[in-house]
């Protein structure tokens, strides 16, 4: 692992913390690490002198393998990000930017930064010109604040957050499945919560409540973005557009404890939770589009068709 100077150093890190804990508890672990402030004043070195302690002698030679002995491996972080280093490149004027900077550790600084607060290479590119020094070299440190600032003034003054990604690719359906229930796992999977929310605000932003809300099934109870789609989805059409935080925690306590991974799988544990609770109502309840969708996609119910119609226009851009 890293050390702790270099955790609340880094560009992603000590964000992402920062994000997670809160002021409060980020202030706290912070002084955890923090070097204590003491006076040296009345304290006497008695540290020796190296050449005091060893002498230099002439041993006999001897092999000692150093493979054997213990060292610290720090592992980078690994991105599937495909940032376009030729467009970055092709953005900056040429007289004025040394490309021999781009080396290993400033591109994994440039990735992280464009990972963690969104950012195009076009952007970045303007980013990076307004941090070169006069040698046309990039300045980390100016990178990284002007990268901050640029955010920012962008987003209400506020610390970026990873509540705005979709699904992972891996846990996506890779079955191409293009019947009604599959497109409407295309839409879960596809969209963040937070562009699949504001989607059903008509284009709105989401209140700061609703946004809690979101906040709390991503980082506390870490479902995942399609999961977590699908919850809102659900919450919103059996609760007539009203997002119930109670309601919506009781549910996702459920799906976490069964360990709900996938757009599909929370699909199919909503409608058999829904069945189960209203199986003994007579009354007809408000049910989402994508319930009983194993049926065949030339299934002619007019009413069911135009609410998937519904569903689908409104995230078709």
């Amino acid at each position: 692992p890293v050390s702790a100077n270099e955790f609340f150093s880094h560009p992603i890190f000590n964000v992402v913390l920062y994000n997670n804990v809160g002021k409060t508890e980020y202030k706290r672990l912070f002084d955890i690490f923090k070097v204590p402030n003491i006076s040296l004043k009345d304290y006497t070195d008695i540290t020796m002198p190296f050449d005091n302690v060893f002498k230099s002698r002439n041993y006999t030679n001897f092999e000692i393998n150093s493979g054997d002995v213990i060292s610290k491996n720090k592992l980078s972080l690994n991105f599937e990000l495909d940032f376009d280093y030729d467009l970055l490149i092709s953005s900056i004027p040429k007289e004025m930017f040394n490309e021999k900077c781009l080396n290993k550790t400033t591109k994994e600084l440039i990735t992280n930064l464009s990972f963690l607060y969104e950012i195009d290479p076009v952007t970045m590119a303007d980013l990076i010109r307004a941090s070169l020094n006069e040698k046309g070299n990039i300045n980390k440190e100016d990178l990284r604040i002007n990268v901050s600032k640029f955010y920012r003034f962008n987003n209400d003054n506020r610390l970026p957050s990873l509540l705005f990604k979709s699904q992972p690719e891996y846990l996506k359906d890779a079955s191409g499945n293009n019947s009604k229930r599959g497109r409407i796992i295309k839409v879960f999977e596809n969209h963040s919560p937070y562009e699949f929310l504001k989607t059903k605000y008509k284009g709105a932003k989401p209140t700061e409540r609703d946004m809690k809300i979101l906040e709390s099934l991503l980082i506390d109870l870490k479902l995942n973005p399609a999961v977590v789609n699908v919850l809102i989805d659900y919450a919103l059409r059996t609760n007539n557009n009203k997002l119930v935080k109670n309601y919506i925690e009781t549910i996702a306590g459920q799906w976490k404890r069964n360990g709900i991974e996938t757009a599909d799988e929370a699909m199919t544990i909503a409608e058999k939770e829904h069945k189960k609770k209203y199986k003994k109502k007579e009354k007809v309840e408000v049910i989402p589009s994508w319930f009983n969708e194993n049926i065949a996609d030339s299934d002619n119910n007019t009413e069911e068709n135009e609410d998937f119609n519904k569903f689908i226009e409104e995230f078709r851009k």
